[in-house]
């Protein structure tokens, strides 16, 4: 837990090796001892790490790994961040599909627990996924449907992420001004 702990530190101050290096130790030692409590966490944590570094395949395969412990344990919510990370890594690898299948899934989930605030992120992350494969009109319907509601939020990181979406819109559709 305390390499863990570091890591979640190095993590935070974007010092990503010692990040990673402390929640391999984590891992490890949680596998050495046979503590099956948090080795999913330590999975995910890494698979974070990977992501962050461009290495979207690797962070996928901790992802995955973390999925069936998750699903082991029935845990719902940590199903469906799974599902939203894999879905994101599958989006910088530019396939298409599996990151639809994978966000589509998290959104689906979430919406199941009453989570809306991660339900608002993933809707996102999808029009973001439809704008980068030419389907704008896509990307702003989704946009549109929850522009509102996510406006009168206070999750300032979403609410700048659906403005760069939506200016990223703008810009393709050559409305500068608007896009300003």
């Amino acid at each position: 837990i305390a390499y863990n702990n570091l890591g979640n530190y190095y993590n935070f101050l974007g010092l990503d090796e010692l990040a990673l290096e402390n929640y391999l130790k984590s891992l490890n030692l949680k596998k050495k001892i046979k503590l099956t409590n948090g080795i999913d966490v330590s999975l995910v944590n890494i698979g974070i790490i990977y992501d962050k570094q461009g290495k979207h395949k690797k962070a996928i395969e901790f992802y995955n790994e973390a999925l069936i412990k998750k699903q082991e344990k029935k845990d719902l919510q940590g199903i469906a961040l799974c599902y939203e990370n894999i879905g994101v890594a599958y989006a910088e690898l530019n396939n298409y599909e599996q990151a639809l299948n994978y966000l589509s899934k998290a959104e689906e989930l979430f919406q199941r627990l009453g989570y809306r605030k991660n339900v608002l992120k993933v809707i996102i992350s999808k029009s973001t996924l439809f704008l980068e494969n030419n389907k704008d009109a896509k990307a702003e319907e989704l946009l549109n449907s929850i522009k509102t509601e996510l406006l009168n939020s206070t999750d300032l990181s979403s609410i700048q992420s659906w403005y760069k979406t939506y200016m990223e819109i703008e810009k393709n559709e050559e409305n500068y001004k608007r896009a300003l």
